[in-house]
């Protein structure tokens, strides 16, 4: 009966800390996209935003563009193509681009609408496109140092390995004890 007893809490024990340690990698978790495919006819670009496809309202955006033609005809260089930025409905930005990297400073923290165009130069033959992302800015600079500090996540984790540890040194007391005493 003894030996019966040990190995289910034994068991019970391992099943307690793997749902801890579960838990505890679930909390910190962050849910990040980091490329965005967005298809328009035959083209389609992949995009993808440093820093870590998180913006940082008053600092460069790093966005770089990665094209696709099914009809194999778009070349970046025989393209017109122009970057746009809306801020609700209003139009705050707009330039031609000729590379696969875009820069662009967000002013503030919102939620913007880029909108990536391209129409074949003269003589030229591709699918003219329009693609839109949606973009949200949630840092500043000055949120950026503070940002683990302030994240709850931190402290779910610290209580989870707390909780954790607790069972562990419980689990070790009993088993000690002789499995009979709680």
């Amino acid at each position: 009966m003894v030996v019966v007893i040990r190995r289910s809490r034994l068991k019970l024990g391992k099943i307690a800390l793997a749902f801890v340690i579960a838990i505890f990698f679930s909390l910190q978790a962050k849910v990040a996209s980091a490329h965005i495919l967005k298809t328009d006819g035959s083209i389609s670009m992949n995009l993808h935003i440093e820093p870590d496809h998180s913006p940082i309202a008053g600092e460069t955006a790093y966005m770089f563009l990665s094209f696709n033609d099914t009809d194999g005809k778009f070349l970046l260089e025989n393209c017109v193509c122009v970057f746009k930025v809306y801020e609700g409905n209003e139009e705050i930005e707009s330039k031609e681009f000729d590379l696969e990297l875009v820069e662009y400073v967000f002013p503030e923290i919102n939620i913007y609408k880029i909108v990536f165009e391209g129409t074949p130069k003269e003589g030229e033959d591709f699918q003219s496109f329009s693609l839109e992302y949606n973009v949200r800015v949630e840092r500043t600079s000055e949120k950026v140092q503070t940002e683990t500090s302030d994240d709850p996540s931190y402290v779910y984790g610290v209580i989870v390995l707390v909780i954790a540890g607790s069972l562990i040194y419980k689990y070790k007391l009993v088993k000690r004890r002789g499995g009979d005493k709680n």
